[in-house]
C-alpha cells in the first residue's frame, strides 16, 4: 500500500506501466471537473471510474482485487481508509471474476489513515482494504478510483 500527494505521483509511475495513465487520467478529472461516471483510458488495462458520495460508518467489510492495482484519489471531501495484508484477513465470500473483487474481515492489525483533497492510496493486490469510511459529519467526498491491470 501507497500513500501520497498528488504531486509526488511521478515517484510511482515505474510500479507499472499504466500509472502514468492513470495519474494522467486524475488530472484530467481534475482540471475539467468530470462527471461521476466510469472512463476508458487504456482500453482493459487502465479505467477511471469518479465517484461522489457520502462516506459510511466503519465496519470489517475489507476488499481485494487479484487482477487489477486501485488508485484511489480525493478530489474533495475527506475520508478515513484501512488497509490489512491478505495473510491477515479471512474471506467472506467466493472471488467474484466477473468484477475482481472478493470481500474479507481483518483478523488482526491494520494500518488505518486519514485521506483528504490531493491524496491518494494504492492498493496492491496484496492489500485488502476499506474505503470510504466516515471521518467528519456531513461531508460529500469526491474521489476518482482508476483500475490498474497488472
Amino acid at each position: 500500500m501507497i500513500f501520497d500527494k498528488l504531486e509526488n505521483c511521478e515517484l510511482y509511475y515505474c510500479c507499472n506501466d499504466g500509472f502514468k495513465a492513470g495519474f494522467d487520467f486524475i488530472k484530467k478529472a481534475i482540471a475539467e471537473n468530470l462527471e461521476v461516471g466510469k472512463y476508458a483510458i487504456d482500453g482493459d488495462k487502465v479505467r477511471g471510474i469518479v465517484q461522489e458520495y457520502s462516506p459510511k460508518e466503519d465496519s470489517n467489510r475489507f476488499e481485494g482485487h487479484k487482477d487489477f492495482i486501485d488508485i484511489q484519489f480525493i478530489v474533495s471531501g475527506c475520508e478515513f481508509m484501512e488497509s490489512a495484508d491478505e495473510n491477515t484477513c479471512s474471506p467472506t465470500d467466493e472471488y467474484n471474476t466477473e468484477k475482481d473483487v472478493q470481500h474479507f474481515t481483518a483478523d488482526s492489525l491494520t494500518a488505518k489513515f486519514e485521506c483528504d483533497k490531493n491524496t491518494f492510496a494504492i492498493f496492491f493486490p496484496h492489500d485488502i482494504h476499506k474505503p470510504g469510511i466516515k471521518l467528519k459529519e456531513g461531508v460529500t467526498v469526491k474521489k476518482v478510483v482508476v483500475k490498474v491491470h497488472i
